[in-house]
């Protein structure tokens, strides 16, 4: 399992919050994609990770592609969706070294992964 995920909540949540695993397996949507440059602006950090957990982020300025990942996880039935930017700290090297180790788990244990290849 990856340490975090995003929990998307009910089609009504406007509020992402992140969701340490502790290493409980949960089904998860995984989204593969490349960044542009409206992703630098919502990554997740030491800073503000806290912040996600219990206060939750915004959907709204989350880049589309993000935003059309969160409605397939909720269309699938499914509460959890993995996205690198904004489930690795991106300012950790520790942290990115760990949850890279990962990645191919993250994607093969996934429900399944979607792949944005154009905005």
């Amino acid at each position: 399992m990856p340490s975090r995920l995003i929990d998307v909540g009910d089609s009504t949540s406007k509020t992402l919050l992140l969701y340490l695993t502790n290493d409980v397996s949960v089904d998860y949507v995984a989204l593969s994609y490349c960044w542009g440059p409206q992703a630098q602006k919502q990554i997740l950090t030491q800073y503000n990770s806290s912040e996600w957990r219990s206060k939750g982020l915004s959907i709204v300025p989350l880049p589309r592609t993000i935003q059309d990942a969160v409605t397939v996880t909720r269309g699938l039935g499914l509460r959890y969706l993995w996205v690198d930017s904004l489930c690795i700290i991106q300012d950790s090297q520790e942290d990115i070294e760990q949850e890279i180790g990962k990645m191919q788990y993250v994607y093969e244990n996934a429900y399944v992964t979607v792949v944005a290849a154009d905005a």
